[in-house]
């Protein structure tokens, strides 16, 4: 049977703590095994039991690490006692020797950060294991050159640098031997992906969507009133968004006064509370993993008109047979922002077919059991990379996106 290990020191990379531990879940409904290595202890499924503890020789001192197993069925967790992320990196390679020497070999790594991307490559340098690099987000992720020294790790001859650091993302995408883009943001493919063409797959953003969607015993309407209670206002629509307008528009609509907009900035309990009362999402800087968040909630979008909100938002005035929100050309948000409340006011029954459809495509396209299934596909070596001499419909290609171009 394959094993396959997830790489993820920190799980702050994903929407909630428990969607690397659902990945995981789906993985071994594939028929393989699958273990975590995370330094994070919020990732439980039981008691954690010490499994092994060893010392690592790190900066010239020697430093202990314990490492816990939880098990559930084909999923292992090995949380890792690791300050930092060359001891964390130090420690699944001690680990993959450990589950080596019991006849337990790792066939593949998955990572989830470039910040963890020294843990990969120690095991890629020595026990030969490959690893896939999931691209969540791009933040110039840079190490010290110092810390592949004290790992006795050798960097590749040709490794992106600035000054006495490297780029730890450029390094991931280089030495993976595949790349999967999940940022949602076809912007970066020309400046990122296009290099590493011959390995890129086209993958899509995922979210947890039955946190963000789970149902609640309370009608909608019924969320919102006890909203707008709590925040002591009296306004007819209320907006999430992720940074209120810092001024209204200049020639603001006579609907703007009956419209309070809430940053939903919040932790994930309070941003799920305001994302399952309010009833709309406005976009104005695309955030595609908080726009598919809100849609799974239930929030209608009002977004701008891009490459990836137009594969995943059919507006309600060019399609409404099929409409899933609104779209908006550059700087016209009030406008459309006022003819969704008007439909709010005369067609609701209009407006729950928005929230139905835009929920029901977030469950279908972004779940963690699609990304899963195309997981699979990669570690059977059967998933379809970009290539590079191939232009799709003579147009710049772009990452990501609901409907698949055929050539």
């Amino acid at each position: 049977m394959v094993r396959i290990a997830l790489i993820c020191r920190n799980l702050t990379i994903f929407d909630t703590d428990a969607t690397l531990l659902q990945l995981a879940q789906e993985i071994t409904q594939q028929g393989r095994e699958c273990c975590i290595f995370t330094a994070d202890k919020e990732l439980k499924v039981q008691k954690p039991v010490l499994f092994a503890s060893f010392y690592v020789v790190s900066g010239g001192q020697l430093q202990q690490i314990a490492v816990t197993e939880q098990r559930q069925g084909a999923l292992r967790i090995f949380t890792i006692s690791a300050a930092s992320s060359t001891l964390f990196a130090a420690a699944v390679a001690g680990m993959a020797r450990h589950l080596l020497l019991s006849e337990e070999k790792i066939d593949l790594l998955h990572l989830f950060s470039a910040a963890d991307v020294c843990a990969a490559l120690l095991c890629q340098q020595y026990f030969q294991i490959p690893f896939v690099y999931s691209v969540r987000e791009l933040q110039e992720i840079k190490q010290r050159k110092q810390d592949f020294q004290d790992l006795s790790l050798t960097a590749p001859a040709q490794v992106f640098t600035v000054g006495d650091f490297i780029l730890n993302e450029q390094l991931a995408a280089q030495e993976a031997a595949y790349m999967i883009d999940e940022t949602g943001n076809p912007r970066l493919w020309r400046e990122f992906f296009c290099a590493y063409a011959g390995k890129y797959i086209e993958g899509k953003p995922f979210i947890n969507v039955s946190y963000w969607s789970q149902l609640k015993s309370t009608p909608r309407q019924t969320r919102k009133s006890e909203l707008l209670q709590k925040l002591l206002s009296e306004k007819d629509f209320v907006v999430a968004c992720e940074k209120p307008p810092v001024q209204p528009p200049v020639q603001p609509p006579a609907l703007m006064g009956e419209v309070l907009f809430v940053s939903s900035n919040l932790n994930k309990t309070e941003r799920l509370s305001l994302l399952q009362a309010a009833d709309y999402y406005l976009v104005e800087n695309l955030q595609p993993e908080n726009l598919l968040t809100a849609m799974a909630a239930g929030c209608i979008p009002i977004a701008p008109v891009q490459s990836f909100t137009q594969s995943l938002i059919h507006d309600e005035e060019q399609q409404s047979a099929q409409a899933t929100g609104y779209l908006y050309q550059q700087e016209g948000w009030p406008s459309v922002l006022q003819r969704a409340c008007t439909d709010y006011r005369a067609r609701p029954g209009q407006q729950q077919q928005l929230r139905q459809r835009g929920m029901m495509l977030i469950r279908d396209y972004f779940s963690i059991k699609t990304a899963a299934a195309l997981y699979e596909r990669i570690y059977h070596g059967s998933a379809p990379v970009r290539l590079p001499f191939i232009m799709e419909n003579n147009r710049q290609p772009t990452a990501t996106g609901v409907n698949e171009v055929q050539l």
